[in-house]
């Protein structure tokens, strides 16, 4: 991908997702390889390499994995890649539920050549939480990464919803019947912005408070695979 903005150089950005297969992952390298002799322009790559470099980063490393890690770290030398700073869970996919057949890895990073390293010489990676995925999505700020101040506001009730004729119906049918809704309903009466915070509350603060237990719990796991924080992980995932 060129990446253009007005008054500045250009420059590519690769997005790789390798396959599982080492044959292949090694003619995708050659690809980059040959990519890489024909266009001098700053060049950032970046996604599931589906190799490590090192023991660390991994949580069982044998011959294999520490021969396509050598491969790997050969491959990176020779295209005179550099690492873009992380931050975040050391690993970016794990699998496995219980502490005995818990695997892990990091997998997933950002690499680029010294021209878009220079240009970009703040620039950051995080390794958000893993939520949908066994792979942590990788967050890439060219300028680095700025307290930003939350700008989600609290989800509201649209006042049409509860003038159509069976809107009553369909929130008893369909939400759990063991919850506060349908009470809150009655009690209510139709007051609608008492009715949006005795029910919902900030949804986006919720969110964000547990995704951010995830996190939290994700990055421990890195190094302790606890089957209390793996059974806490996979309860606030769902």
């Amino acid at each position: 991908m060129d990446i253009k903005r007005v008054g500045d150089t250009p420059w590519y950005f690769t997005a790789v997702y390798a396959s599982p297969d080492p044959m292949k992952r090694r003619e995708l390298w050659d690809e980059l390889k040959e990519f890489a002799s024909t266009h001098n322009k700053p060049w950032l790559i970046a996604g599931d390499f589906n190799d490590t470099r090192f023991p660390s980063e991994r949580n069982k490393s044998c011959n294999e994995t520490n021969r396509r890690s050598a491969r790997f770290n050969a491959w990176i030398d020779d295209m005179q890649l550099i690492e873009v700073e992380f931050s975040g869970a050391a690993h970016t996919w794990s699998r496995g539920v219980t502490p005995k057949t818990r695997q892990r890895g990091r997998l997933d990073r950002a690499l680029c050549n010294g021209e878009w390293g220079v240009r970009f010489e703040t620039a950051k990676v995080k390794h958000l939480p893993s939520i949908q995925s066994d792979h942590c999505p990788l967050l890439i700020s060219p300028n680095g990464f700025a307290p930003l101040q939350a700008i989600n506001k609290p989800f509201r009730v649209q006042a049409m919803w509860l003038k159509h004729e069976k809107f009553s119906e369909f929130i008893i049918e369909k939400w759990d019947r063991d919850s506060q809704l349908v009470p809150a309903l009655t009690k209510l009466s139709g007051d609608l912005q008492d009715w949006n915070k005795e029910i919902f509350g900030n949804i986006f603060w919720q969110k964000k408070s547990i995704i951010a237990r995830i996190d939290g719990i994700q990055k421990i796991l890195s190094s302790n695979p606890d089957r209390g924080f793996l059974k806490l992980e996979a309860k606030l995932r769902k």
